[in-house]
């Protein structure tokens, strides 16, 4: 009998030290710098969300978190990289949806997957895009141009930044909810894409609000609708795509968010940490304020559950657009 009793103490003696060993490993985080992964260069959305990002987690956690722009494939070179890096809290990676949540229809052989490699923690920021045509195009109004375009089928152009792009996809789930054909036009990025628009050689766009609004205040483009639930503080004035009587269009969202994940395996308690220092960021006018200057918007909080199922949701929908399309990349 003694010789269970001992036994017993024991192995209690083991869970406790298991357990007191788990606790310093769980209060030792972080002892050195942590590194943002950004799969984009420096000015692209995710790094300026990363650069307000990191001095309000350096303070909080007195280490440095530090960015680390990994540019290349769409963004899916930096994507792979976290997705392969050890899950001990020091790798993360802060990135636009497009290699999560696109790619995947895009490509076979990505090297990661968005539930299987990854863990979310926070969903940081998001814009809708704008419908935005060259002022010579003869409609005035969303239901003028639908109408047009139904009225001339394949005779008008649409620019985007490239075969994939949010804004591709985006008007090809435009042009399949309204069932009109419009070419497709693609270019290495924006700026070019936005270029032609402005001087007449495409017709339409959808494109960033950012930028748009520019050539909007001296008419040099025209606006139809936002691609948001409500209208956006940057162009108040614009009226959402879903408001304007189209039924077509009733259920039509786009928006590009800024998202943080880890990989697969992070402790639960660094996710916790960080996201709940997310939360009191987000909370803050201060920070608030500063993703306002780059013409972001964000929500008033942010679950990893509620992160990852969005992701899970916007990666079915743009598949469904993606193959109703037949995109494929060259």
């Amino acid at each position: 009998m003694r010789i269970l009793a001992l036994g017993k103490w024991v192995v209690s003696l083991a869970a406790a030290l298991v357990g007191l060993q788990g606790h310093a490993n769980e209060a030792a985080w972080p002892t050195k710098p942590v590194r943002l992964v950004v799969p984009y260069s420096a000015g692209s959305t995710a790094d300026m969300v990363g650069r307000i990002l990191v001095d309000r987690l350096g303070a909080r956690f007195k280490q440095p978190f530090v960015i680390d722009n990994r540019p290349g494939g769409g963004g899916e070179v930096g994507t792979q990289h976290v997705a392969r890096s050890a899950p001990d809290g020091y790798t993360l990676l802060l990135t636009t949806g497009g290699p999560l949540v696109i790619s995947p229809s895009l490509k076979k052989d990505l090297g990661y997957d968005l539930v299987k490699d990854f863990t979310p923690i926070a969903d940081l920021a998001w814009i809708p895009v704008i419908l935005v045509s060259h002022p010579s195009f003869p409609a005035r109004t969303l239901p003028e141009l639908i109408a047009e375009l139904r009225k001339r089928p394949g005779h008008y152009a649409y620019a985007s930044s490239g075969v994939g792009s949010y804004a591709h996809i985006a008007m090809e789930m435009f042009k399949q909810a309204l069932g009109v054909s419009v070419n497709h036009v693609p270019y290495r990025g924006p700026s070019q894409a936005e270029s032609d628009l402005v001087g007449g050689q495409v017709s339409l766009m959808l494109t960033g609000i950012s930028t748009a609004s520019v050539f909007l205040q001296n008419n040099r483009l025209r606006a139809y609708g936002v691609s948001s639930r409500e209208r956006s503080r940057f162009v108040p004035d614009v009226p959402t795509l879903m408001e304007q009587g189209v039924k077509e269009l009733v259920d039509y969202e786009v928006t590009s968010r800024t998202v943080l994940l880890a990989p697969a395996g992070t402790p639960k308690n660094i996710v916790a940490d960080i996201n709940a220092e997310i939360n009191r960021a987000l909370a803050s006018p201060e920070f608030q304020e500063q993703l306002h200057t780059k013409n972001l918007l964000s929500h008033a909080s942010t679950q990893p559950a509620k992160v990852s199922e969005t992701l899970v949701n916007e990666r079915t929908t743009w598949a469904k657009v993606i193959k109703a399309a037949g995109i494929q990349m060259e």
